[in-house]
């Protein structure tokens, strides 16, 4: 972990901005003093985000009306039962229980409301943990809406 007194709203999107920059794949992950969250780049785009304090994707969906309470139990039974663990949205998108759209649209938000987390916990800590992905394989689920660094962080932080 790399420990920063300075704001995380100046250095995580500096941070992330390289990332997109040198197209790299792995999970970035933010430590504040009582939060943490954790971003997945692929090859330089960020694919998901997920922080201690904001909702999760299936809750996020569940509170908008989007999928029930069981919808939402059963998937995620479902998504434990698989051999090769499968994002939610991937899981409620094959079933049918909600269009493509609203997941982009979602994970997208889930995005948006992670950045917000992190740049509200002043000071903290980060990491990024490279992955290797065997050539020619993309994740399940690349979310063309979230993808873009610079469209995520639009005047935020200092420019690359």
């Amino acid at each position: 972990m790399v420990d920063f007194a300075e704001s995380l709203s100046n250095s995580v999107p500096t941070v992330m901005r390289a990332l997109a920059q040198a197209q790299n794949t792995g999970i970035l992950r933010v430590r504040g003093r009582d939060s943490e969250a954790e971003m997945m780049f692929f090859q330089g785009e960020v694919l998901w985000a997920r922080s201690s304090t904001a909702k999760r994707l299936g809750e996020a969906l569940e509170e908008r009306g989007a999928i029930s309470a069981s919808d939402l139990a059963g998937v995620l039974a479902l998504q434990k039962r698989k051999k090769r663990r499968q994002p939610l949205g991937t899981i409620l998108v094959e079933l049918g229980l909600i269009e493509r759209s609203v997941a982009e649209t979602e994970i997208e938000n889930q995005v948006l409301r992670v950045l917000r987390d992190i740049f509200s916990w002043g000071s903290g800590e980060y990491s990024f943990d490279t992955l290797r992905v065997e050539a020619g394989v993309t994740p399940d689920f690349a979310i063309p809406h979230c993808r873009r660094v610079d469209a995520l962080l639009q005047g935020v932080g200092k420019p690359a």
